[in-house]
C-alpha cells in the first residue's frame, strides 16, 4: 500500500449526504476522509436535482411568454436554442459546484481520496493503494436510475436522469416511463420547450401524494398537451425503421402501440452496492438496500449509512438530514434519530405539489374519523389572483387535539409555503398555534394561514359557544 490513513469517520461517496456528512464532522473537530469516485456532488449536482431544475426555469421563461395576454401584454411564441439551455444548465452546475468541490472539503481539513472503495475487513476500506482504517464508517453512494424489466428495452436507445441533461437538440415525441414526481417535472419542462410528450405509468400517478392533490397536476399536463397514462403495463419495446421506438402497451385486457422520437425511463432508482465489498464488512443488504436501525446503523456496529444505498427515499433532502443527525451523534453523541416520516416531498412543476406527514388516507387509518381536513383555495388568496395564479388549494389534516398531522399544498410556490407546515409537524404544533401567526399582506402564505383559521372559526360549534353567536342577531 502506497498509504495508510487513520481517521475518526471514513465517508463513501461525495453526493448531497456524503459531503453534509463529510463537512459537518470535520467542523465539528472530527478527523474525517472522504471517498469518491466520480464527480463531486454526485447525483444531486451533477445529473439529477440542480440540473432538472434549471431545465425546469429555463421551460417556465418560455411558458411565461405564452401567458400574457391577462396582464394586457401581447403573448409571444419563444424561439428555443436547445444548445443554449444544455449550456445553461451547465452553467448553474458550475455555479454551485465549488461548493461541493474537492478543494472546499480540503479547507475543512477533509482529506479527499478518489477512487472507488471497497471495504477490506470490519474497520478497513481500500480506495487503490491506499488503506483507511476509521473509528466509524458512513456508507453514502447512493443510486442509479432502475431499469424495467420489459422485452427488448436493451435494443433501443434509452435515455435517463445521467444522460438526458448533455441533450442539446430538441426531442420530437418524448415518451417518459414512470408517474413519479421527477417523471411529472421533466414531461411538462420538455412540453413547455416544444417537445410532445407521453407519460406512461405502470401504476397510479405519484403514489406517495395523497390522489386528492395529485389528480389536479395531471389535469394540468393533459391541458397543456401531453398524453398521460396510468396502471399501464408495457409488454414490448421495439425500434422503428425511422430510429425512433415503439411501445406495446395493455391496460383492462385492451392492447395498444405508442410510438416515439425517444424513450426516458423515471421509474425508480436502484441502490448503488456492486463491489463494495460489503460481505467483508459483515455488512447486510438486500436489493433494495443496505439494512439500517433507526439509528442507520448496519449489521456491522461501526458502519452506517444513509440516503438512496439505506433504501431511503431518493431525496437529498433525506440524504441531508440524515447527515445531519449522524453527525450529531457520531461527533457529539447526541441522543438524536431521524425522522423519515417529517421529510419534505415537493413535485416543481408549474403548479408545485409539496407534502409533509401524514397524508388523509393515512391519517384516517389511524384516527378513524376522528380527524379534521381543513382546505383553503388559492382562488381566495389576494396575491394569487393579483398574480393570475389562482389554481390549486392547501389541505391540513388535524388530529383529534387539533394537533397537525400533516399538510398537502398544490399551487404557485408550494415547495416554499409547506416549510410552516414541516415546521409544525415535527414540533407537534396545533392548528390553533399556527392559526395565531400572522403572514405578511399580500402574500401565498396567506392561504396556509386561513386555513388553520378555518379550523379556529368551527372550534365554537363543538363548545356551547355556538349559542351565544346564534343569539346576538336577535339582540340587533
Amino acid at each position: 500500500m502506497s498509504g495508510e490513513h487513520m481517521a475518526d469517520i471514513c465517508v463513501i461517496g461525495g453526493g448531497a449526504g456524503g459531503i453534509a456528512m463529510a463537512s459537518g464532522a470535520a467542523q465539528l473537530g472530527a478527523k474525517v476522509v472522504l471517498i469518491e469516485k466520480g464527480q463531486m456532488g454526485g447525483e444531486n449536482l451533477n445529473r439529477g436535482t440542480v440540473a432538472s431544475k434549471a431545465l425546469i426555469a429555463a421551460s417556465r421563461r418560455a411558458q411565461n411568454a405564452r401567458q400574457t395576454r391577462g396582464f394586457g401584454i401581447t403573448p409571444l411564441t419563444p424561439v428555443i436554442n436547445f444548445r443554449a439551455v444544455a449550456e445553461h444548465i451547465q452553467s448553474v452546475i458550475a455555479a454551485i459546484a465549488p461548493n461541493e468541490s474537492a478543494e472546499r472539503m480540503t479547507g475543512f481539513g477533509i482529506q479527499v481520496l478518489r477512487g472507488f472503495a471497497r471495504f477490506s475487513g470490519r474497520d478497513t476500506v481500500t480506495v487503490g493503494d491506499h488503506l483507511i482504517k476509521a473509528k466509524q464508517f458512513v456508507v453514502a453512494t447512493g443510486s442509479s436510475p432502475a431499469i424495467p424489466a420489459i422485452d427488448g428495452i436493451a435494443s433501443v436507445p434509452l435515455l435517463t436522469n445521467e444522460t438526458l441533461f448533455a441533450n442539446t437538440t430538441r426531442f420530437d415525441h418524448l415518451i417518459i416511463l414512470g408517474g413519479t414526481g421527477i417523471a411529472f417535472e421533466l414531461a411538462q419542462a420538455y412540453l413547455r420547450l416544444g417537445s410532445r410528450v407521453t407519460l406512461i405509468a405502470r401504476g397510479p400517478f405519484l403514489p406517495e401524494f395523497d390522489p386528492e392533490m395529485a389528480q389536479p397536476l395531471a389535469a394540468r399536463l393533459r391541458e397543456e398537451g401531453a398524453v398521460l397514462a396510468e396502471n399501464v403495463t408495457c409488454d414490448r419495446i421495439e425500434a422503428t425503421e425511422s430510429g425512433g421506438v415503439r411501445l406495446h402497451v395493455s391496460k383492462d385486457g385492451d392492447v395498444d402501440s405508442v410510438e416515439g422520437s425517444h424513450l426516458m425511463v423515471a421509474d425508480g432508482r436502484t441502490p448503488n452496492l456492486a463491489d463494495l465489498g460489503l460481505d467483508i464488512a459483515g455488512i447486510k443488504f438486500d436489493p433494495t438496500g443496505i439494512r439500517v436501525s433507526r439509528h442507520l446503523r448496519t449489521s456491522n456496529k461501526q458502519v452506517y449509512a444513509i440516503g438512496d444505498v439505506a433504501g431511503g427515499a431518493p431525496y437529498a433532502t433525506l440524504a441531508r438530514h440524515q447527515a445531519n443527525i449522524l453527525v450529531r451523534r457520531l461527533v457529539l453523541n447526541a441522543s438524536v434519530v431521524a425522522q423519515p416520516d417529517n421529510l419534505p416531498r415537493v413535485v416543481f412543476t408549474d403548479p408545485e405539489l409539496a407534502h409533509i406527514g401524514m397524508t388523509e388516507t393515512q391519517a384516517r387509518a389511524r384516527y378513524k374519523q376522528a380527524i379534521r381536513v381543513l382546505r383553503w383555495p388559492f382562488s381566495q388568496n389576494d396575491r394569487a389572483i393579483a398574480e393570475r395564479q389562482t389554481d390549486g388549494f392547501a389541505k391540513v389534516i388535524a388530529g383529534p387535539s387539533g394537533r397537525i398531522l400533516g399538510a398537502t399544498i398544490i399551487g404557485q410556490g408550494a415547495g416554499d409555503l409547506i416549510q410552516t407546515w414541516s415546521l409544525a409537524v415535527s414540533a407537534g404544533l396545533t392548528v390553533a398555534q399556527v392559526s395565531e401567526s400572522i403572514a405578511p399582506y399580500p402574500t401565498f402564505a396567506e392561504t396556509s394561514l386561513k386555513a388553520a383559521q378555518g379550523y379556529t372559526l368551527e372550534r365554537p360549534a363543538e363548545t356551547g359557544v355556538s349559542g351565544v353567536y346564534r343569539l346576538l342577531p336577535r339582540f340587533g
